[in-house]
């Protein structure tokens, strides 16, 4: 990874407003402090470490009036220790009876909010983003490069919002084990921090990314100060139990109980393993009903925790063709043979898996890995497929 994140970056020159090509090649530095006491959030911003920290300023409007001085005031702060990233906004307001609480699903932007962008990897396309509302609701989504993100990705972090007489204020403590990172002893990360002002349509941001960009990341600006944290080798479990009973059936069984477990383990700051034991392959959340009158497949989002973890390294898509689907993994088997006379067929709804694991991470040289091996389980015999997949970005 480079010293200096914005190295290689040309000025930009894209739009037609000359105030908005000189603003967006600015390069503009935060240097986070570290701290040894703990920080409570609950979105008060009243713990004596952000009175004593610097704050910061400076924003400029994206929209309406792109490269324009904001109609509000926004300050923040960034404090580190060993295990967390703290972040605080002040979001001032001179009507703040008319700041918008909008409460809605998690990862659905409702009402006036504000947030941060993370590019931890600091190679310039994909960056973790976390954000929170003034109602409380939490957002953090994956920057896959030239506008696409992904929602489903979802981090263990905290964030609270208060709104006080002159301002909204924010709190976020996000554990770096949530970021993926080089093993070095200084870290320098791209960084873009925003606000939405619900009731004037207007987004303000520390850095200026102008709207005719054909890309977000490459031009964020740079977090620096970060030294010396922990690459914690984080473990998460996800067990479960399902049981099904299939009255009026001609099932073998009609009643079946599972049960399984999903884990995480992080390998190093930049890897992280994934396993799966007699995985529910199921529906994670209700996939939207959908009337399909063709013979064609029809195509839903991919939901299920292992295979959220590094999707992007095999997004391979063409415009709307794919040439890998992970939802067929799991999914009920699509042969059907034939029938004899007085012959009826029972197909089950899902193919069942025994075991699968996978490996996810990107190095600072920029070398992707992605492998995956399950063992698929066939009448009585075990079969055994793995599946490599290695690529490297220029």
């Amino acid at each position: 990874m480079s010293s200096n994140y914005a190295q290689g970056v040309t000025d930009y020159s894209l739009s037609t407003d000359t105030m908005v090509n000189r603003t967006a090649s600015d390069i503009k530095v935060y240097r986070a402090d570290f701290i040894s006491e703990k920080i409570k959030i609950d979105g008060e911003l009243d713990d004596a470490a952000w009175s004593h920290a610097k704050w910061e300023g400076e924003f400029l409007q994206q929209q309406p009036l792109q490269a324009n001085a904001p109609l509000q005031r926004t300050e923040f702060c960034i404090l580190y220790d060993k295990d967390n990233l703290y972040i605080a906004l002040k979001c001032y307001d001179y009507e703040p009876e008319k700041i918008r609480y909008i409460l809605s699903r998690r990862d659905e932007m409702s009402g006036d909010i504000a947030g941060v962008a993370i590019d931890s990897y600091a190679d310039k396309r994909t960056a973790f983003e976390f954000n929170v509302s003034a109602a409380g609701q939490k957002v953090d989504l994956m920057h896959l490069g030239a506008y696409q993100w992904d929602y489903n990705w979802d981090a263990i972090w905290d964030g609270k919002s208060d709104v006080k007489d002159s301002m909204l204020t924010i709190e976020m403590r996000i554990p770096f084990s949530q970021l993926r990172f080089s093993d070095v002893q200084e870290q320098v990360w791209g960084m873009h921090i925003w606000r939405w002002i619900d009731r004037n349509s207007e987004e303000d941001q520390w850095k200026l990314i102008p709207v005719d960009a054909p890309a977000m990341v490459y031009l964020f600006g740079e977090l620096r100060g970060i030294k010396g944290i922990n690459a914690k080798r984080k473990m998460e479990f996800l067990p479960y139990s399902s049981y099904k009973y299939s009255p009026n059936s001609d099932l073998e069984n009609s009643t079946r109980f599972d049960i399984g477990l999903d884990g995480k383990t992080g390998l190093s700051s930049d890897f992280t393993l994934d396993y799966t034991v007699n995985p529910d392959f199921g529906q994670v959340e209700a996939d939207p009903s959908e009337l399909s009158l063709s013979s064609y497949e029809v195509f839903y989002d991919e939901k299920r925790p292992f295979f959220l973890e590094g999707n992007n390294v095999l997004d391979f898509s063409m415009g709307r063709d794919l040439l890998f689907y992970s939802r067929r993994i799991g999914r009920a088997p699509s042969h059907r043979p034939g029938l004899r006379e007085n012959e009826s067929l029972s197909m089950p709804d899902n193919t069942s898996i025994i075991s699968a694991l996978k490996v996810t991470g990107k190095n600072k040289k920029g070398f992707y890995r992605w492998e995956l091996s399950r063992v698929l389980q066939q009448k009585k015999r075990p079969l055994f497929i793995q599946l490599t997949t290695r690529s490297k970005l220029p």
